[in-house]
Parts: structure tokens; sequence; C-alpha cells
């Protein structure tokens, strides 16, 4: 039997709606006396029933009349088709009611978060995104005028107003310092600025050549009479392609102390660099944990005892030490570089030293060396990048 097309006849279709008006208050007095939709308990409501029970469940063996069969189908087919149109429209009439009411709804629900969850979603992002500009609603400024953490990145690129209301709102800042494309454009003036340097929580210095980190530290030499007190992280790049191993010019500076850094980062693998330099930086920090450096196969990176005070690396626990890919026949670790570490009894809470080297032309001498000092502790990976 194939479908009639449900028309626009008016007696039809009031007709099929109080088929299907009567079928669902068969299904509410049904729940009403007990039974579910979910068949928990095993007293579902058989569906089936709903559309013609008359038909297919009589309680005698009288045949089914072939006309009430072809009867009980087009009132089926017909309540089908008239649901098939009301769920359509349902859709469409909630899509249209969500685009409607989707701002209310999203702030609605928004405004129920607790504040700390709100805290939370701002501090990944901004941890993610460290210089951006923020439209905030009412409750978000409030919250973010309050919590401090959310005003710890600050760089010397930012205006001087936006410096001040940084320094008014975070005590102990994240202090990023990027590359400059000059020496004119190195904001080197903004130090004076920013809370001072013993109230830093990080230093994330990134400079393009020695000139500019000269004019940074002249710019500090009046100004550091103590140690860091408050720093906890420390991070130098640079990628000066030049030549040379030093500074066109010496900065004598009192020795600092950074005696509250245990991460420490090192990115000089376009600089050789001095032992001079080396010694400075890493007795610097007597409480140091996990030192990651990445250096250049021919970097004059030497810690030998004679150069190390009596504390440096006293605490030290993991290195991490890469040399990128650079064709050579030479590493830092083939001429001892790093022995002093683990010829006595200068690390004692030591566990692993990870060294990752690019494709170099040869690895034996300098993995047999720290192999023979290390042992297990020693996990030398080559890259094939």
């Amino acid at each position: 039997m194939g479908w009639r097309k449900l028309g626009d006849n008016g007696q039809e279709l009031c007709c099929s709606l109080d088929y299907v008006l009567k079928s669902v208050q068969a299904l509410k007095d049904a729940i009403q006396t007990g039974l579910r939709l979910d068949g928990e308990g095993g007293t579902n409501v058989d569906l089936k029933q709903l559309w013609c029970r008359d038909l297919l469940w009589s309680a005698t063996d009288t045949p089914v009349i072939a006309e009430d069969a072809k009867t009980a189908l087009r009132q089926m087919k017909d309540a089908k088709k008239i649901l098939s149109l009301l769920s359509k429209s349902l859709d469409e009439s909630i899509q249209a009611a969500t685009e409607a009411t989707v701002g209310t709804c999203r702030a609605t629900g928004f405004a129920l978060l607790p504040d700390d969850v709100l805290i939370c979603i701002f501090e990944m992002y901004i941890d993610m995104i460290v210089f951006s500009d923020y439209e905030l609603c009412r409750r978000f400024r409030e919250i973010v005028l309050r919590r401090s953490n959310l005003w710890r990145n600050i760089s010397l690129t930012f205006p001087k107003h936006i410096l001040l209301a940084y320094e008014e709102r975070c005590r102990h800042p994240v202090l990023h310092i990027e590359p400059a494309v000059s020496t004119f454009s190195t904001y080197e003036e903004m130090l004076d600025v920013i809370q001072p340097h013993h109230q830093w929580r990080e230093l994330r210095l990134h400079v393009t050549n020695e000139d500019h980190l000269h004019r940074y530290f002249e710019r500090l030499k009046p100004t550091i009479h103590g140690p860091f007190q408050a720093l906890e992280s420390l991070s130098i790049s640079n990628d000066f392609c030049g030549g040379g191993d030093s500074p066109s010019s010496e900065i004598d500076f009192a020795k600092p102390t950074f005696e509250f850094v245990e991460n420490f980062a090192l990115d000089t693998w376009r600089y050789l660099g001095t032992g001079f330099l080396f010694k400075r930086i890493f007795n610097s920090m007597p409480n140091v944990q996990l030192v990651s450096l990445v250096l250049p196969h021919s970097s004059n990176i030497r810690i030998l005892d004679r150069s190390l005070d009596n504390e440096a690396f006293k605490r030290l626990r993991i290195l991490h030490v890469m040399v990128p890919r650079m064709p050579s026949y030479k590493l830092p670790f083939d001429e001892g570089g790093f022995d002093a570490l683990f010829n006595d009894k200068r690390c004692r809470d030591f566990k692993k030293m990870e060294v990752r080297v690019g494709p170099l032309h040869s690895t034996e001498k300098g993995k047999a060396r720290l192999q023979s000092l290390l042992g297990e502790k020693l996990h030398w990976i080559e890259s094939s990048e």
C-alpha cells in the first residue's frame, strides 16, 4: 500500500490531529498509572499499543477485516506525517530561539561560575598569550583589578602609563626583554619605570647582540646594590651572529646572587661564550636544581673546580644540554667541559644528565667520557634533525 499525501482538507487534518491527541492522552494515562517510558523496573509502556490497539491486540479471535486494516494504516501514516512536520518545526523553533537568546544564556551561565574558576581561565589564557588586549565585562574587570597574578607579565615595550599601572597591581612581575631591531629601540630607559630588581619574580632576557645587552646592564648598574631576592626563574637567550667571544667593553658588576633561582635556562647556540662568562653565571645561583643549556658545538663552556665557588651546583639535580644541528668533529663534552660536576661529591642530589645532539660527524668521544662518569644517569639522545 502506497503512502497517501496528507492534503489541506481541514476535516482530514483535524481527524488526524484527534488521532494523535488520543494516542498521546493514552500515553499520559498509562504513565499516570505508574508505567514508565525508560523501561526501568519492568513496568514500561508498550508504545505500539497506543496506535492500533483494537486492530492488533483484540481479545477475541475475530479475523482482521481488510477495510479496518486499511483505515488503521492510513491513520498511522497520516499521524506520522503530522508528527514529522511538528518535529521539523520544533527543530526550527529551537534553532531560532537559540540564536535569539544565545548571548543572554551564555551570560547567565557565565555569571554562575565561581570567581576561582574565572580566575583560572584568565591565568591559563594569559600564560599562553602574554601580550594581548582584552575587552572585559564589569565582573571580569573587578576580578582582574584585584588579582595581582593577572598583571605579572610586563615588557619594556609597554607604554609608560601601562607599566605604572602594572606596578601598582603586581609587586613581583615577570619581566620580558625582547629582541630589539636596533640600539635605538631597546627601551632600556623603561627599567627606571618598572618595579626594582629585587622584586622581579622572573627575568626572561632575549637579546639580538651584546651591544643591546650592554645597554641594559649599564642602565641597571647604578641601581643594583643587593641580591635579586624574589627571583625564581632566569632565562637568557642570544641571537648574536657575528664573530668574537667577548663584549666590546667589560661591565664591572658587584657580584650578584640569585639565591632563589631553582630553574635556569641559557640559550647561546650562536655565541661561543667565555670561561669568565660561564663562571660568573654558574657561581651566581647556589641553589639551582634544573639547568637547561643550548650550546654551539664549539662552545667555550668549562665547568672547572678552580673556577667554582664551594656552594655552586650543590643542589643540582637535572642537567639538560642540547647541541643543535651543526657538523663538527668537536663537542663541548669531548674536552671535559662538565667533568668537575661529577668528579667528586659536589652534586650530591644529581639524578640525570640528558644530552641531545644533532647529526654530528662524531659523538663517540664525548659520550664515552660522560658515560664513564655518570653511568645510568646519562641519557644520550641523537636527533636526526
